[in-house]
């Protein structure tokens, strides 16, 4: 039998080792404590929504709407080939009638699909055991990543293969999977589910967390809610470079290395004040911001408190931060306020419009350290 629902708790104040939902499934149980009771599913899945809301539990389906040319009538579903002991049994319902199941030996021929005639489909995949394969778009062909246009849904619990999985020093395995690359060069995906990442969000108790490196890069994606991420690992080093459709950013917290991540999103106008929140306070972790927002030239205003939680006793780097923001006019005086960087090279460099106070860089580390303190420069100049 297949297992799908681990760590699900209900209130069910179950009083037999066996709950039925009529026409449905079963469930064994295991009492934890007076209110709260886990489920163990046994059985082969026929409708996910007769299951109650409150019992949650891996019961998740995603969907890829995609567009299929008819010079190309193939498309691969970027499930990454090999052995995954921890997840499989995934089906796929490639939207023309026609279903496959991804078993823990993941191949090429599993993930691939030919259709008869060109046209859009919407394919739904249903995670049938605890995990499912890791996947990235980034891996397959520039000409597949283009048939993608929009992501519903949620995500399964994901797996690495065998070969990617760490283990902690009593031998327990950390499967903790990252983003990256998972959207690359998807450049007619305008749109991706806000539930999307909600069940994969790493070990936070053996702080071992997702990073998300250059997951959008190249991308058409438009609007993120502010919650898509979860606490995000060390790394999301250009997740969203070139994203020139880009208008809404969510919260990045928790990385170190945010380096070009927004660079190059040329339609992005305004930056949430609490984009690099961690948890409403002083984040302890030292920061690369180099070319964040470089180039993003449709920039018009940096909120006052950006960096607000940065820990003043962290190392940060700065340098092109807001390269070339060619429409930027104004920044608030104490933006660096809560940062001790060992570089601005090139901060603001190209930022033709802008009129700086030279002490928003402290007066030690700054070109502008022999200015007044009343004086203001214009970088156009």
């Amino acid at each position: 039998s297949e297992v799908n629902f681990f760590f699900c708790f209900s209130n069910a104040g179950a009083s037999e080792n066996t709950i039925t939902l009529p026409d449905l499934w079963n469930y064994n149980y295991y009492l934890v404590d007076s209110l709260n009771c886990f489920y163990e599913f046994n059985g082969t899945p026929t409708n996910w929504d007769e299951v109650p809301v409150g019992w949650g539990g891996n019961k998740k389906m995603f969907s890829l709407d995609i567009f299929i040319p008819e010079d190309s009538l193939s498309f691969v579903v970027p499930f990454k080939i090999g052995t995954y002991s921890y997840a499989g049994n995934v089906r796929i319902n490639w939207g023309d009638g026609n279903e496959d199941i991804i078993g823990s030996n993941v191949t090429q021929e599993q993930c691939t699909h030919v259709y008869e005639n060109s046209g859009n489909y919407t394919i739904t995949l249903n995670v049938l055991r605890e995990r499912m394969p890791i996947f990235s778009f980034g891996e397959t062909s520039v000409s597949n990543s283009l048939k993608l246009l929009s992501v519903g849904g949620t995500l399964g619990l994901m797996s690495n293969k065998d070969e990617d999985i760490i283990y902690t020093p009593e031998g327990e395995p950390i499967n903790v999977v990252n983003f990256d690359y998972m959207f690359s060069g998807c450049s007619n995906l305008t749109k991706v589910s806000s539930s999307l990442l909600q069940l994969n969000v790493g070990d936070i108790e053996n702080n071992v967390l997702p990073n998300a490196i250059r997951m959008f890069e190249d991308s058409g994606i438009q609007v993120l809610q502010s919650n898509f991420f979860p606490i995000l690992g060390e790394d999301v080093n250009a997740c969203f470079y070139n994203c020139r459709n880009l208008i809404k950013i969510p919260k990045m917290r928790g990385a170190t290395n945010y380096n070009s991540c927004f660079y190059g999103c040329s339609s992005l106008k305004d930056i949430p004040s609490d984009t690099f929140a961690w948890r409403g306070q002083s984040n302890i972790k030292s920061k690369i911001f180099n070319f964040c927002f470089s180039n993003c030239n449709s920039l018009v205003s940096i909120p006052n408190d950006l960096f607000l939680f940065l820990d003043e006793e962290g190392v940060d780097e700065f340098v092109g931060c807001f390269n070339n923001c060619i429409n930027l006019e104004t920044i608030p005086d104490n933006l660096f306020a809560h940062t001790t960087a060992v570089s601005y090279s090139g901060c603001f460099s190209g930022c033709n419009k802008l009129k700086i106070n030279p002490n928003i860089f402290g007066m030690s580390n700054s070109r502008f350290s022999k200015l007044k303190n009343d004086q203001t420069v214009d970088l156009s100049s």
